[in-house]
């Protein structure tokens, strides 16, 4: 399977295709990766997410257009409205209260003191600012002092993650990250307001905060939020809808539910369009204090993204592909292809059932390895398809040895050539009159090479003289030549001066020169007339025909008589894979023909061979007259046990061949001892014992009785290896001259010789059963007795 070259070469590309997109497109795909891990993401969220229960704990009081509109305040509000709003959400008695707001700067002092004084009675509000390398903006020191605790509030875009100095694009400026704490160089760090708020809710000390710059930060002992140096992927798990959302002009108003207050995270944020305090998240704009409020979900629910490393993931990436190349190699396109559909579609659940469970990969990558597997083997099939393609129109229209066209496209070829009434055209055809003395003086390989030789020097003259012109082998003795836009006069010229330059040449092969007799038949067609090929054949048989002695000429030059077209007759372009098809069907037809041809020349050779044995036999007969009809009836024996073995109808008549040939040795034991009608003396015996080697020496020179030798070398072998002529036993005696052992003895024993009359055939049987383990095998015995039981009358 992984050793095709259907499946060896486009794995090899792919690999290549792998290679490629690590080491030149991966850090360009950046942008391509990150939008579609947003894509996976959102739409995993939206089929799959379900809000955590600690979302219920979040009130977020929206300063949005409605309220700006009743309290009838422009941004930022006065102070004192604010002090207003955070002391009543106070007296509501909240666990912690965070500020998405940057007071920063004196608007009105006595205003200024006035929210202070709230915060510092309020005692668990949380205030946001921006962090900044060089300059922060912080809130006024009052407040700072104020308030149980500040958090930086600006969050990252990733690009630190992904190494980019600037975020020339807006994929870059989705917030993918929070920050967790901020490293300072003394040692120490700030926090975020997520991190803040969380600790106030769940009552942890500032001092109990503590900050790990390679693994993460730990509140108490309750959280640990991993985020080497301070920064952690953001899972988003609550749509803003989600939130628990109470305008400020409500708040300020009194018009609220009480409960809902009560011991919660109260996050106090802009949701104002003319605020413009709205970020780019995977899944749309979120205003600032909403993914504040999904930080501090994620961190109170401990819902963390786990974010698998790629080298771990390309074990599996690279088996898939390699599935979807085996599952495009072994079926069919469309099975494949909806197969390979089915595959990406589950891959694709899979990611989004993944991700609802923070589980996270390079989702670009896997489907690259994929798509690219798909993509690859499926245009290696078509390539080769193609190639394919290519290659049997080329089979069907070239000639394999001289690269000629074929005959069947001569009479297409030609047709189409021969349909512009505007040129003149000439077919000349080339017959070798010695063709059949070259076949006969060479083998094959050599003739087919001298063939080569003579088609590329033909090919080579007339190419020097003609531009437009096309070479076609008609017959093996015959090539095909058109040239097209020729004056007569020189092309006749041309054609003769080639003839003659040919004669003088001698073409060698393995030292033995030869000269090519060529004859050469031209029928010219002059400009206004028009010719079918099949028509152009026809008119050579008749420039032939109208003379006998035309046969005897080396040139032939005759031009077509004026002939009258029909209106209605058209020519018709055949397609080159119309053509294939009726090409097909020829070859198919001529191999019919070949094969009947050679079932009808093997059946000839079957006869002749049988007519063979029976001579061979006959003239045994003659040399010893107790031999008459005994190989015929060894063979009608041994064919009974064989079927009744249940052998193959093939070894069946092998085994008959075999039993009619089996004493064909003892042509060459002296008739003195085959005449004997006393008992065999030592030496006589010894005589006939080399009856079976001289049988195999006699045959062996005939390649059809070749597979008949080691039955009649062995039909002496004994069962118990005291048999001749080599003394093997068992089953290492051929199982066709174990059968004929038996067949022999039980003949012999039945005719007798002159010095013994024969057996009765029942005891025959008994001598044959008698002898059972010693002389004859006992399997082949057990089947004897059961034939000579059911068909008595056959032996």
């Amino acid at each position: 399977m992984f050793k095709t070259k259907h499946f060896t070469y486009p794995f090899l590309i792919w690999i290549l295709l792998i290679f490629w997109y690590f080491l030149f497109f991966y850090g360009f795909s950046q942008s391509l990766r990150l939008r579609f891990q947003d894509f996976v993401f959102a739409h995993s969220f939206y089929l799959f997410g379900q809000s955590p229960q600690e979302a219920e704990d979040i009130v977020i009081v929206t300063i949005d257009e409605e309220s700006r509109a009743r309290l009838e305040q422009r941004w930022p509000w006065q102070r004192d409205v604010t002090a207003a709003m955070i002391e009543t959400i106070a007296s509501y008695s909240p666990r912690v209260i965070g500020c998405d707001i940057i007071f920063s700067g004196i608007t009105d002092p006595v205003q200024d003191r006035a929210l202070a004084e709230v915060f510092e009675k309020s005692s668990n509000v949380v205030l946001g600012y921006i962090l900044r390398e060089e300059t922060s903006e912080m809130p006024l020191s009052i407040f700072c002092d104020a308030v149980w605790s500040l958090g930086f509030v600006n969050r990252p875009y990733g690009i630190e993650q992904l190494n980019i100095q600037e975020d020339h694009s807006d994929v870059y400026k989705v917030v993918r990250y929070i920050r967790t704490f901020y490293p300072r160089k003394n040692a120490s760090a700030d926090v975020s307001i997520d991190i803040a708020v969380v600790a106030k809710y769940l009552g942890i000390r500032q001092d109990e905060i503590s900050v790990d710059y390679q693994r993460g930060i730990s509140l108490g002992d309750k959280i640990f939020i991993p985020s080497p140096g301070g920064i952690t992927p953001l899972n988003y798990t609550v749509y803003p809808s989600k939130f628990k959302f109470i305008p400020a002009y409500r708040v300020l108003a009194g018009d609220v539910n009480i409960s809902d207050f009560q011991n919660k995270i109260v996050l106090v944020g802009a949701t104002d369009p003319l605020i413009h305090d709205e970020h780019l998240t995977p899944l749309g704009m979120y205003p600032g204090v909403t993914i504040i409020a999904n930080s501090v979900v994620m961190i109170l629910s401990g819902r963390f993204l786990a974010i698998f490393p790629q080298l771990y993931m390309l074990f599996p990436f690279f088996l898939l592909g390699t599935g979807i190349i085996l599952i495009n190699k072994n079926w069919g396109f469309i099975s494949a292809t909806i197969s390979t559909i089915g595959i990406l579609m589950l891959l694709f659940v899979s990611a989004l059932f993944l991700r609802a469970h923070d589980i996270q990969f390079d989702y670009f990558t896997l489907f690259f390895f994929c798509v690219s597997a798909y993509v690859v083997v499926n245009t290696h099939k078509y390539s080769y398809l193609i190639y394919m393609r290519n290659r049997l129109r080329n089979l069907a229209v070239i000639d394999p040895l001289t690269k000629f066209y074929t005959y069947r496209y001569f009479l297409v070829k030609v047709d189409e050539e021969f349909k512009d009434r505007s040129k003149n055209m000439l077919f000349c055809a080339f017959r070798l009159r010695n063709y059949n003395k070259i076949a006969f003086d060479f083998q094959f390989d050599q003739l087919q090479s001298l063939i080569q030789i003579f088609t590329h020097y033909l090919r080579v003259q007339l190419e020097k003289h003609f531009k437009k012109i096309m070479f076609f082998r008609l017959a093996q003795d015959i090539i095909g030549v058109t040239v097209t836009d020729v004056d007569r006069g020189l092309t006749e010229s041309v054609i003769r001066d080639v003839m003659d330059e040919s004669k003088k040449v001698e073409f060698e092969m393995n030292r033995i020169k030869m000269k090519m007799d060529l004859q050469t038949i031209c029928v010219f067609k002059a400009k206004g007339q028009r010719l079918k090929s099949k028509e152009l054949l026809a008119t050579m048989e008749r420039v032939l025909a109208r003379s006998s002695d035309l046969q005897d000429k080396d040139f032939i030059f005759t031009q077509v008589e004026e002939r009258i077209w029909e209106k209605d007759e058209r020519h018709k372009g055949e397609d080159i894979m119309d053509f294939l098809e009726v090409d097909l069907e020829e070859r198919n037809k001529e191999l019919e023909k070949m094969v009947e041809e050679l079932i009808e020349t093997k059946k000839d050779v079957e006869r002749s061979y049988l007519e063979v044995v029976r001579c061979l036999i006959k003239a045994l007969e003659q040399k010893d007259t107790y031999t008459e009809g005994h190989s015929e009836r060894v063979a009608r024996y041994s064919i009974a046990l064989a079927k009744e073995a249940g052998w193959p109808q093939e070894e069946c008549d092998l085994l008959y061949k075999a039993a009619l040939l089996h004493d064909i040795g003892k042509i060459g034991i002296p008739d003195h001892i085959l005449h004997k009608k006393e008992r065999l003396t030592d030496e006589d015996y010894a005589l006939i014992k080399r009856h079976p080697l001289t049988g195999v020496d006699i045959l062996k020179p005939f390649k059809p009785f070749e597979n008949l030798l080691s039955i009649i070398l062995y039909h002496h072998e004994r069962w118990d290896g005291t048999g001749y002529p080599h003394g093997i036993s068992a089953d290492k005696i051929p199982k066709g001259a174990q059968i004929m052992a038996i067949a022999d003895s039980y003949d012999a024993i039945t005719c007798g010789r002159g010095y013994k009359k024969g057996d009765a055939p029942g005891e025959a049987l008994q001598e044959i059963i008698k002898n059972s383990g010693t002389q004859f095998s006992p399997h082949y015995v057990e089947i004897f007795q059961r034939v000579f039981q059911n068909n008595p009358a056959d032996f």
